[in-house]
């Protein structure tokens, strides 16, 4: 293994200090419940929109808001179901799989 040397100037160590302040407060800072599902749901949304703008799925952002947050009965497109599905996985990985020892097998 290689061993470093490195010296820490007052400047470094006074930026890290208040790096270190600062990660504290946003920490330890409450967070009220409605505000943490609105950001869950804001980062899900992001993630569905950009993997599938991967796969080239034209739909926008607002429109999958509407489509997650209004059931429909109506008859969905393609796009419109790749969204569906997509959320459908996501949610069951991390239900199922984010704590579990389980391993991932073809089937599922």
């Amino acid at each position: 293994m290689v061993g470093f040397s490195y010296n820490i100037s007052p400047g470094l160590k006074d930026s890290l200090g208040r790096i270190e302040h600062f990660r504290k407060q946003i920490l330890l800072s409450p967070l009220p419940p409605k505000t943490e599902l609105h950001l869950r749901f804001e980062a899900m949304v992001n993630r569905l929109y950009w993997s599938l703008a991967l796969a080239e799925n034209s739909t926008s952002k607002s429109d999958m808001v509407k489509l997650l947050t209004h059931e429909s009965s109506k008859g969905f497109s393609r796009e419109q179901k790749e969204v569906l599905g997509y959320k459908k996985a996501l949610t069951y990985i991390s239900q199922e799989w984010l704590a579990s020892t389980k391993t991932v097998v073809p089937k599922t």
